[in-house]
């Protein structure tokens, strides 16, 4: 019969864990096995689920009789298995683990150690997962942490790691490749430019670490290049997960309620995010579809890269808006580009009345907290909101149960909604952001 997997995290006892079906195929090509013939028949030989109930007995009749560990288990070395790349280098290292690398095996020093707490005792060290954020100096990226940490805690078998790159691809792939060394569980990587990061994505799956990509998903294609095959193109990462939302949905938000909004010979300048980020670039994209297209009248004055950054896009509007022609609607691929743009103006005559209310209109995308004031303060047109606090969620819930072998990385494909957020709906999201201490009751930002 076929064992069908270990014991659950909450179990007690030792979790020897392996995946569905794969117990007697590890165990009969173990290097112990020739000199083990009594283990092996117990272990063959048992009822599916059984696996570990029966070897937790057997070692207890042996701890009785005064005999050690088989010493299969006490092996020390690499055992590798037909077709995966999972391997263990260290031995015994924490029996709730191995799910994921589907072995039994322990260090030479534990051999030699009585059979005491350590088979029995009920916790372990906790998974070790690591966040890549791509920036903290991004709100949401900032905010996608902070909830990530947040939706951690909720987990007492895993414990959470978070770094940030900084918008440096230099610096995200050095982070990425930390993330081998120290040889985490599973991590999770928010890519800053997509084809600069994939390939170092790979490397975390060749090296055997689950990995969930989100906001954005790594694709294939920005590994292997675009073919012009959307059902290619648009494919996952082999061997990786992801959670995240859908640009284009996102970015359609604004871009719908602009073609009724911008007067007509309209004038807009266009602040996008990083070059090559997968986000940036389908919003964007999105932007084409559904307004430009359709409102061939309207001009773009400038347009340029503001990598999500509130600064530089204040630099670059306080630019623009000297060149004289006045700007109808700033089209931002984010709410921190847009908020440094309506900056830049906020004290400007030409562009608030003097009553405060705008003489142009701005969309963004994001939905934050800084972006709902800006709405409810009337500078902000509209902005689709990307739920930071739900995609980590996601990300944790799933990272769990990948860690505990209930699904494979690969099955980890879940997407979030993008509600518009405008003047008829903010006070609701505002309401939520209060609720969660981002904003105090005044509906101010906490500090």
């Amino acid at each position: 019969m076929q064992c069908r997997g270990g014991l659950r995290r909450k179990s007690r006892g030792c979790s020897y864990m392996h995946r569905p079906g794969q117990g007697k195929l590890l165990l009969a090509q173990h290097p112990g096995r020739a000199n083990e013939q009594e283990e092996n028949r117990l272990l063959l030989d048992h009822r599916p689920g059984q696996g570990n109930q029966l070897l937790m007995q057997h070692l207890g009749v042996r701890r009785a009789g005064g005999k050690p560990p088989p010493a299969w288990l006490s092996l020390p070395g690499k055992i590798f298995f037909p077709g995966g790349k999972n391997f263990i280098k260290k031995g015994w290292r924490n029996v709730k683990k191995f799910n994921k690398i589907m072995a039994v095996a322990m260090a030479a020093a534990l051999a030699a150690a009585p059979m005491t707490a350590s088979f029995a005792e009920e916790g372990g060290d906790p998974y070790r997962v690591c966040f890549v954020a791509r920036a903290s100096a991004d709100t949401f990226a900032a905010w996608l942490t902070s909830s990530i940490q947040e939706a951690a805690e909720e987990y007492d078998d895993i414990e959470l790691t978070c770094v940030s790159g900084d918008a440096d691809d230099n610096k995200m792939a050095s982070l990425l490749e930390d993330c081998i060394t120290k040889e985490y569980d599973l991590v999770i990587v928010q890519s800053n430019n997509n084809a600069a990061q994939a390939p170092y994505v790979k490397n975390l799956v060749d090296a055997g670490i689950p990995v969930i990509t989100t906001n954005p998903t790594t694709h294939q294609s920005d590994l292997d290049g675009v073919t012009g095959d959307d059902e290619v193109d648009n494919a996952v990462l082999a061997g990786t997960g992801t959670v995240d939302a859908d640009p284009v949905e996102q970015a359609s938000r604004g871009a719908q309620r602009a073609v009724e909004e911008v007067p007509e010979n309209g004038n807009v300048v266009v602040l996008r995010g990083p070059s090559g980020n997968y986000h940036a670039e389908k919003r964007r994209e999105a932007w084409d579809t559904y307004f430009f297209s359709q409102r061939e009248d309207v001009t773009i004055l400038y347009e340029d890269y503001a990598n999500w950054n509130s600064d530089e896009a204040l630099n670059l509007m306080e630019t623009w808006v000297q060149g004289g022609t006045h700007i109808d609607a700033i089209i931002s691929m984010n709410d921190n580009m847009a908020a440094g743009a309506i900056e830049a103006v906020r004290n400007n005559t030409d562009y608030i009345s003097e009553d405060g209310t705008p003489n142009f209109l701005a969309y963004g995308v994001d939905g934050t907290a800084q972006g709902c004031l800006l709405v409810k303060e009337g500078l902000l047109t509209a902005t689709a909101l990307q739920n930071a606090a739900e995609i980590a969620q996601l990300n944790m819930e799933y990272a769990e149960k990948v860690l505990n072998g209930e699904m494979d990385v690969t099955e980890v494909n879940d997407f979030v909604e993008a509600p518009e957020i405008n003047a008829d709906n903010v006070d609701e999201y505002i309401q939520i952001y209060i609720d969660n201490g981002e904003l105090s009751a005044d509906g101010t930002m906490a500090e």
